[in-house]
């Protein structure tokens, strides 16, 4: 099989281990493996015409350095087609590298990824935009949008710079109004904090991923409005992997969520995969089953 790498070298992830040794390790690593490989450098705002060169290319599949949003961007060029995703977790959280059972120390995921099978997952549509992890309002919005008047460079100081963000969130939760329609039925109001539609729903005991990549369900997550220390409770669930026993947070299950915000402003904004986008006065939200091929690990 042919795969090509997708590197973006000013990334503080490649440049932490070089560029050269990922190179280096993913040629040898998946020549051992019998495949053919090419490998393709990309800048911060070339990203999705690299992605459609290497897919058009005739690759069977794009190994992607990156983090959720770069997943993600990447996921929106592959959904439906032959060429299979695998990710090289280069980001803070990995969120959806560790969904795919990836390790989460490169060079590590790259001997991985060379053996891995090719399997079909589901991922979320929201307006017809493709997301494999998570669309959300409210906190997250807000926590996204102080992380982003930050300097950061590297992983950790963008890690530090997401703790500050949720922190001072914390101390002011917003409150918001919407209405929700899940899988046709009727409209019912909700006034929130906190509110998220996610690709599969988390599993228990570890960080807000989903454990499933074919569940074919949408997770839908909701909070009361919350006191300071309502949000510190959720906040410390999502860590341990405890939010469905939550006392302030809502949970359900659909394949299609229908969002309407009858009060928006022009300045409102969503988080699809930690990166911001203008919120809609309707999002229509579905679960595209098995609709990517992904690159997941064989387990031993």
């Amino acid at each position: 099989m042919k795969f090509s790498l997708l590197l973006n070298v000013h990334s503080g992830t490649v440049q932490d281990i070089g560029a050269e040794v990922i190179e280096d390790k993913f040629s040898k690593s998946f020549k051992a493996a019998g495949h053919d490989t090419s490998v393709h450098h990309f800048g911060s705002g070339d990203l999705i015409e690299a992605l459609k060169k290497c897919a058009s290319s005739g690759c069977d599949g794009i190994i992607m350095c990156g983090g959720d949003g770069s997943a993600s961007a990447a996921a929106s060029v592959l959904t439906g087609s032959d060429v299979a995703l695998g990710v090289l977790p280069g980001g803070t959280m990995n969120l959806y590298a560790r969904s795919l059972g990836m390790p989460l120390d490169v060079i590590e995921a790259i001997e991985a990824l060379a053996s891995a099978e090719i399997r079909k997952a589901d991922v979320g549509c929201a307006n017809g935009r493709i997301f494999v992890h998570q669309f959300a309002t409210g906190f997250q919005t807000r926590a996204v949008k102080l992380r982003e008047k930050m300097d950061f460079g590297s992983k950790f100081s963008k890690m530090f710079a997401s703790t500050k963000a949720i922190f001072n969130v914390t101390v002011n939760p917003p409150i918001y109004k919407l209405e929700m329609s899940l899988d046709g039925g009727q409209f019912q109001p909700v006034k929130s904090s906190l509110f998220a539609v996610t690709n599969n729903i988390f599993g228990v005991g570890h960080l807000p991923y989903a454990d499933e990549i074919d569940g074919g369900k949408l997770g839908v997550y909701f909070s009361e409005p919350l006191s300071r220390l309502a949000a510190v409770k959720i906040i410390r669930d999502t860590v341990l992997g405890t939010l469905h026993d939550n006392e302030f947070v809502s949970t359900d299950t659909a394949e299609q969520v229908t969002l309407r915000f009858p009060k928006l402003k022009q300045s409102d904004q969503a988080v699809i995969d930690g990166e911001l986008i203008k919120l809609e006065e309707q999002v229509d939200i579905k679960i595209m089953k098995q609709a990517l091929r992904v690159l997941v690990p064989n387990k031993v």
